[in-house]
């Protein structure tokens, strides 16, 4: 009985004081592995209508997709809810610049990517060291 009253003392102490729920557990990284993620959202300037902007994480350790106007592979390393991106590569197709500048800001924003979470509606979010939102999906 002494036991079970010990032990009722000590998790009530470990109990947030505020109400406050404690931290949830970052998701298992492999949940974003395997599955190709479409952008809805480049850096808060949304996607150009009509384009395919998408990531792919191979369970290789390489990272693939397409920028919407060329196709783009490299090496990631992924860690709990830390994300990092190697050296990328891309075919050099030309493109009407409107889709040239979005191709640029989306490789030179992915090799500042550190981290990444799911949204509650299944949604993939890649950020920056500050937090600022790099990229975001659509649900899948």
């Amino acid at each position: 009985m002494r036991l079970l009253a010990a032990a009722a003392i000590l998790l009530a102490g470990c109990a947030p004081r505020d109400g406050a729920q404690p931290p949830a557990a970052a998701p298992d990284p492999a949940v974003i592995v395997g599955k190709t993620w479409q952008a809805q959202d480049i850096a808060g300037g949304g996607v150009i209508d009509d384009t395919h902007v998408t990531l792919t994480l191979g369970t290789d350790g390489r990272a693939s997709g397409d920028t919407g106007c060329n196709r783009f592979g490299g090496s990631y390393a992924l860690e709990g809810a830390a994300l990092t991106f190697g050296p990328l590569m891309s075919t050099k197709r030309g493109c009407p610049p409107a889709l040239m500048t979005q191709e640029a800001k989306y490789t030179r924003l992915l090799s500042a990517v550190t981290g990444w979470h799911l949204e509650t509606d299944g949604a993939l979010t890649l950020t920056a060291p500050e937090g600022r939102i790099l990229y975001r999906t659509e649900a899948p």
